[in-house]
């Protein structure tokens, strides 16, 4: 009896979090936990249990982000149940860092490495800024190959995105690839794609101080659409951003990006610009053409002299 009173207590639980939570993840994280809890110390929901169980959490080595997700978990419950205990706030993980991102230009020294699938999804998580979840669960089906468009359906925050095609080859090869074929468009799993980083960070032989991982593709991506005059509200859109701030953090400038927007300023262009080279490398050219033209012309005026000295 009093068993099946714990099990229906647990059920209104579930419909509880399925009401005020909105990602299905979420819902099954926290009710694994309060679940684990509840046969631990048999359901007895104490401040005395609490410390205790937060305590052999930190005992066993647990990580941040298990511990925070308990005490998440258990603020949900105490807040279902109305229940007062005190629970210590959850640590801030700081994210790290990432700072390196790849080019255009970069991709095709990248792309060099690799073959096959592996280049189809370096290209694809490029061009669509897609998150390592959504690389693991988009489908075939997600892809409208007519309108030229890849859908991720319920991606963070149980959110759906559209990305519109932004490059035809990749298309292309997608059908390609997708042809004949059912189920998901890739079978990389987080630890593949992982190792798959590290792979080309020492391939490439990017300084060991850089970030190389999955969401550098993300900021890639940003880095692109940006470069492409892009405004930021619709990278919001694009990127699947609740709050434009966090857009802003992706797009965030490098020195180099600040040092070409005020050579812009000062000279119309950018110190960079590929059309600077060019323009340089033709002005080089002509100016080695007008010295050998003067030489020549000057070699035919002494030999003129000198056929007239012989006369």
């Amino acid at each position: 009896m009093l068993e099946r009173k714990r099990v229906m207590k647990l059920e209104k639980f579930h419909e509880w979090l399925k009401l005020n939570k909105n990602s299905k993840k979420t819902i099954d994280a926290y009710f694994q936990q309060i679940n684990c809890f509840g046969k631990f110390y048999d359901y007895k929901f104490t401040q005395q249990n609490l410390n205790k169980y937060l305590i052999k959490l930190k005992d066993e080595n647990k990580s941040i982000n298990t511990i925070n997700l308990f005490k998440n978990s258990m603020f949900a419950y105490l807040q279902y149940d109305d229940i007062k205990l005190e629970i210590p706030s959850p640590k801030r993980v700081k994210r790290k860092e990432i700072k390196f991102y790849f080019t255009e230009e970069d991709m095709k020294d990248v792309l060099k490495c690799y073959y096959d699938e592996t280049d189809l999804l370096l290209r694809f998580m490029f061009y669509t800024g897609s998150r390592s979840s959504e690389i693991r669960s988009v489908k075939i089906e997600n892809i409208d190959f007519k309108k030229r468009n890849v859908k991720f359906c319920n991606a963070k925050g149980e959110k759906d995105r559209v990305i519109p095609c932004l490059n035809t080859q990749l298309f292309q090869d997608l059908e390609k690839h997708c042809k004949n074929k059912e189920g998901k468009v890739f079978n990389f799993s987080q630890g593949q794609l992982q190792y798959l980083f590290q792979k080309i960070k020492k391939d490439l032989e990017i300084n060991q101080e850089e970030v190389v991982e999955p969401r550098t593709m993300r900021i890639s991506f940003v880095k692109y659409c940006i470069n492409k005059k892009l405004d930021l509200f619709s990278l919001k859109k694009l990127m699947g951003h609740t709050d434009i701030k966090v857009t802003e953090m992706y797009a965030e400038p490098n020195e180099k990006q600040v040092k070409d927007a005020c050579e812009i300023i000062r000279t119309g262009r950018a110190e960079s610009d590929p059309k600077d080279e060019k323009i340089n490398n033709l002005e080089k050219i002509i100016k080695g053409l007008k010295v050998s033209i003067k030489n020549l012309n000057n070699i035919i005026k002494s030999l003129k002299e000198k056929f007239k000295g012989e006369k």
